[in-house]
């Protein structure tokens, strides 16, 4: 079973919470019992640097073989994003382009 964590641009797009549901759906086809860890889900009261701790966390807890750090389209334009990604790297977790599921 994998673990599966979503990496995207959520500060300025309006359209995130529907944009992470659709990466979710698209992951479960692909990867059908994986737990997708959804940046989305979290609550929506808290300060950015939370939020960053949060994600951040979510890779360090479960950097491991069964664990892929899943790029959505634009997360280059994202601080956050890139920040994830070069966690991920360094940790040595898989990285993967939705877009090339």
């Amino acid at each position: 079973m994998y673990d599966v964590i979503l990496s995207g641009k959520i500060t300025g797009d309006a359209e995130y919470r529907l944009k992470f549901a659709q990466a979710v759906v698209k992951v479960k086809t692909v990867f059908p019992c994986a737990n997708v860890w959804n940046p989305a889900a979290l609550p929506d009261d808290r300060e950015y640097r939370w939020y960053i701790r949060q994600c951040l966390r979510a890779i360090m807890d479960d950097a491991g073989p069964t664990c892929v750090l899943v790029l959505m389209k634009g997360w280059n334009r994202s601080p956050g994003a890139v920040a994830e990604w070069a966690v991920a790297r360094c940790l040595g977790m898989p990285v993967v382009k939705l877009w090339e599921l």
